[in-house]
């Protein structure tokens, strides 16, 4: 039986990954700084833990190294920006196993926000009007051409800082005291270079995929039905959709430019009239990986293949309207939603949004934590969002 080791098992996407290698014949052991969701899994053969790669980077990669060397693991699978950084910059005397990850150039080329814009235009792919400000150049007036609302993008979303990593956002700002305070506010304003992007009226999509050594195998797309908050976030409620031939066309111009490796979020902001902005490309698995599991697409299988080096086949196509409910989250919708005030939502819309949480099932619904034969996760899940 192969090993497969799996990190930062408090993210539902590693959750995923565990339950879907476990059950295709994986010793499967998951691991992170602290006790997560996955390691709560009947499925997973060993967790274990790491020191906090954001405070100290060198002894989680020691200490990552040591296990899978004492474990004998085949596989090692990052499922977050950290973590991934962390052991693509590894120092090679470490031996670490496979990972489906893309290699450090190019995985450094795609999570540069700025270097990656410029090779999108290259491509013929759109981005929003973007402006490169060096961190040393608070700006007190928008440059010309930008008008509010404007967005403010750190190059990295993850910044290596000595010993660990600074966790950065992208932000807003409506007016001129927001943006003078907003650069004020933030560390990562004087530790790195950032992009102005001019704000893209529209709805963001996206285009999940991945590849082996520049060959795309599979590809997947869903809409997010209901969010957290409410307003734009974290998938509560989510729905496998068609894949849009514009967004597919463009993903894959991008990624076959970069030689891509591994999985690959291609995040979009598309605008009313029907343009496709690029926002960033993430290279690393995305939260709503079970929904894509259920529709047919197997990714987190497919990326062990990619590191045993076994050239898998490409996935078929997936079923369209399978749901998938992450229930502490849409619970936490639904709080949300009742608690905004009357002017943002209206009585009916809040009484409407009750008898939809209410409503257990329907055709094509999956849930992502409390699947019957493995609740373990959904209880330590449900224990901590009660404390």
């Amino acid at each position: 039986m192969q090993s497969i080791a799996i990190l930062d098992g408090a993210q539902r996407s590693a959750l995923a990954a565990c339950r879907s290698l476990a059950r295709a014949g994986f010793a499967v052991h998951v691991g992170d700084a602290v006790a997560g969701i996955a390691s709560a899994s009947k499925l997973i053969t060993r967790a274990f833990s790491y020191p906090d790669p954001s405070t100290d980077a060198e002894a989680a990669r020691g200490a990552i190294a040591r296990y899978c060397e004492q474990h004998n693991i085949d596989v090692l699978m990052p499922m977050t920006d950290v973590t991934t950084h962390l052991l693509l910059t590894a120092d090679p005397a470490l031996a670490l196993p496979p990972m489906p990850c893309a290699p450090l150039d190019v995985y450094e080329h795609a999570s540069d926000k700025g270097r990656l814009a410029r090779t999108a235009l290259a491509c013929g792919v759109a981005v929003p009007r973007t402006e490169h400000i060096d961190s040393n150049t608070p700006l007190t007036a928008l440059p010309a051409g930008f008008d509010f609302p404007v967005v403010l993008k750190p190059t990295r979303s993850k910044i290596a800082v000595e010993g660990g990593y600074l966790a950065t956002t992208v932000m807003i700002a409506h007016t001129l005291d927001q943006f003078v305070a907003l650069q004020r506010e933030h560390l990562w304003f004087t530790q790195a270079p950032w992009l102005l992007q001019a704000f893209i009226e529209g709805m963001g999509q996206g285009v999940f995929t991945i590849y082996d050594n520049g060959r795309p195998l599979g590809w997947f797309a869903h809409e997010r039905i209901r969010e957290k908050p409410p307003g734009g976030g974290v998938s509560v409620l989510s729905r496998s959709a068609p894949l849009s031939d514009t967004l597919k066309r463009s993903a894959e111009s991008l990624l076959n430019t970069l030689n891509w490796h591994g999985p690959a979020m291609v995040e979009y902001r598309v605008a009313h009239d029907g343009t496709p902005y690029l926002m960033e490309i993430n290279a690393r698995f995305w939260g709503s990986l079970q929904l894509s599991i259920n529709a047919g697409i197997n990714f987190p299988l497919l990326a062990a293949h990619i590191a045993l080096q076994q050239r898998p086949a490409p996935a078929g196509d997936y079923r369209l309207g399978v749901y998938n409910r992450w229930l502490l989250g849409d619970l936490d919708n639904l709080y949300l939603t009742l608690k905004a005030p009357g002017e943002r939502y209206s009585l009916a819309h809040k009484l409407k949004a009750i008898a939809r949480f209410v409503l257990p099932w329907y055709p094509g619904l999956h849930y992502e934590t409390n699947q019957w034969g493995d609740l373990g996760p959904f209880w330590y899940e449900l224990k901590h969002y009660l404390r």
